[in-house]
C-alpha cells in the first residue's frame, strides 16, 4: 500500500495521525450543530404531513404513532435535546389537526395535549436509548474515536503501525482490533491497474 494513500497522514518522524469523521451523539452540542447541517426541512415537512394526515382522518381514528416518526428522526439526527425541542412543535401541529373537535369541557383538550406531549418526549428518550445502548454501531463509533484520533507510529518500509506504549502490528488488524472497525477486502483502482498491466505483460511473454 502506498504511503501517500494509507488512512492518515505521516509527518517527518513518521508518526502518523487519525483521523475519521466520527459523530459524538452524546455531546449536548450535537442537535444544534445537526440543526444546521441536518435535514430539518424535511423532518419538519414530515411532521406537517402527518399533522394533516391527522386532521384528513378525522376524530375517531388515531394517527398517534405516525408522529412519532420525525421524532424519532430528529432524536437520531440532532441528539436527545434537539429531539425533545421538536416535542412543542410536534404538540402545537396536533392541536391544529385536532382543531374543531367538540369537547364537553376546554380544558380536556389541554388534557389531551399534554398527554400527546408526554408520549412524544416518551419516544424521543426511547430512540436515544436504542441508539445509546452497549454493541450498537454508534456507540462502539464513539468508543472508536479516541483511537482513531490517537498518535500512532508508522513503519514507511512495510507500513506497519505501533501506537503508544505498542508494539509493531499489522494496520489492517490494528484498525480490526483496537478501532473497532468492520473491514471488508477490495481492491482499489490503482492496485486493479497495477494487477491488471502485470498479468498483461505476463501473458505477452
Amino acid at each position: 500500500m502506498p504511503a501517500d494513500r494509507l488512512p492518515w497522514a505521516v509527518n517527518a518522524e513518521g508518526v502518523a495521525m487519525a483521523s475519521l469523521p466520527v459523530t459524538r451523539f452524546s455531546e449536548t452540542g450535537a442537535w444544534s450543530r445537526g440543526l444546521i447541517a441536518s435535514r430539518w426541512p424535511a423532518i419538519f415537512g414530515l411532521l406537517i404531513l402527518v399533522g394533516l394526515l391527522d386532521h384528513w382522518a378525522g376524530f375517531e381514528i388515531s394517527v398517534l404513532p405516525l408522529y412519532f416518526l420525525p421524532l424519532a428522526w430528529a432524536a437520531a439526527r440532532w441528539g436527545l435535546v434537539g429531539g425533545l425541542w421538536l416535542v412543542l412543535p410536534a404538540t402545537l401541529v396536533w392541536l391544529l389537526a385536532d382543531y374543531g373537535h367538540p369537547y364537553e369541557h376546554d380544558w380536556y383538550r389541554i388534557v389531551n395535549a399534554l398527554g400527546r406531549a408526554l408520549a412524544f418526549a416518551s419516544a424521543v428518550v426511547a430512540t436515544r436509548f436504542l441508539l445509546e445502548r452497549p454493541g450498537h454501531p454508534r456507540v462502539a463509533a464513539d468508543g472508536g474515536e479516541a483511537v482513531m484520533n490517537s498518535a500512532v507510529d508508522v513503519c514507511t518500509s512495510c507500513h506497519s503501525v505501533r501506537p503508544a506504549g505498542g508494539d509493531w502490528e499489522d494496520p489492517v488488524a490494528y484498525l480490526r482490533e483496537e478501532a473497532a472497525c468492520e473491514l471488508h477486502a477490495k481492491l482499489c483502482p490503482t492496485c486493479a491497474h497495477r494487477a491488471w498491466v502485470d498479468s498483461r505483460k505476463r501473458g505477452g511473454a
